[in-house]
């Protein structure tokens, strides 16, 4: 019988595999192979040969958002019969940052420093930790965006291999090749230069426009925090503070279990608070694909 597979970034019993194997395939009602597939890139190679014809195995992925526009991921739940999906959240870390989560981190955490340990601490705790991210988040954003200006205008400002005509090619043929090939790059480089949408004046108005949506009072909200944030960042300034205050006891990695340990409390107990349930929802999509 082919097996069912969700394939996800990360390493074996890293952050992203066991947050899946807490809230998709341990849960579910049949069996579900969480294979981690390493950087965001690999994904698709491991999903490709894993649904090879030869293996004909059951195949579905999911990948972190990022900086890409939230309208990007709602399109992937939205295909009925979509296989390859992309977190809501920024990417797998956001969801552990729910202050549900956070507070029962931090009073498992308590022998190690005198923590905050009430989820509106917890709150707080996010909150100070987000101001500083804000101007660089916008700046991803931007970045990101005009990415896919590059990107929509098909220009390649890359050195593509030469193309001899077919057949025995001299030298005389390949440097001719490689000739064609520079004028084509030159050519899309000045085009690339001249889009609109990258010329100083619309790049800083860009920017003025994301910026000032991520310092709007819905950025500076809990609800909004574990959600658009970079959650990897957020960790690091969050267990960099604790290690502060426990004298170096508490490490990342420590917070990390605690975390996972809180997550997988509160969403087996019904206590995870969110606005839609990516994980029910992929682990169902999962287990009707039979």
């Amino acid at each position: 019988m082919a097996e069912l597979h969700l394939v996800c970034e990360g390493a074996g019993n890293g952050l992203d595999h066991r947050v899946l194997m807490a809230a998709i395939a341990v849960p579910a009602r049949v069996p579900i192979r969480v294979d981690p597939a390493g950087g965001h890139p690999q994904v698709r190679t491991v999903r490709a040969w894993l649904q090879s014809p030869a293996r004909g195995d059951v195949v579905f992925s999911v990948e972190d958002r990022n900086y890409r526009p939230p309208v990007d991921a709602e399109a992937t739940w939205q295909e009925a019969d979509g296989r390859s999906f992309m977190w809501r959240r920024h990417e797998i870390e956001n969801y552990l940052l729910e202050p549900v989560v956070l507070s029962r981190a931090l009073s498992s955490l308590r022998a190690a420093a005198a923590l905050p340990q009430a989820e509106e601490e917890a709150e707080a705790l996010l909150l100070r930790h987000a101001r500083p991210m804000l101007e660089r988040h916008a700046g991803l954003v931007l970045h990101a965006q005009l990415r896919e200006v590059k990107k929509s205008s098909r220009l390649k400002i890359e050195l593509n291999d030469p193309r001899p005509p077919a057949g025995p090619a001299g030298a005389a043929e390949w440097l001719a090749a490689m000739q064609e090939e520079i004028a084509r790059m030159k050519r899309d480089c000045i085009a690339v230069s001249a889009l609109a949408d990258l010329q100083p004046d619309a790049v800083r108005s860009r920017f003025d426009t994301i910026l000032g949506e991520v310092k709007s009072a819905a950025y500076e909200t809990v609800p909004t925090i574990p959600r658009e944030l970079a959650g990897k960042q957020m960790l690091s300034a969050i267990a960099t503070e604790l290690g502060r205050l426990s004298a170096g006891r508490i490490t990342r990695r420590l917070l990390e279990e605690d975390l996972l340990i809180g997550f997988e409390q509160a969403y087996s107990e019904g206590r995870y608070p969110h606005d839609t349930d990516e994980f029910a929802e992929l682990r169902a999509r999962i287990e009707n694909s039979r």
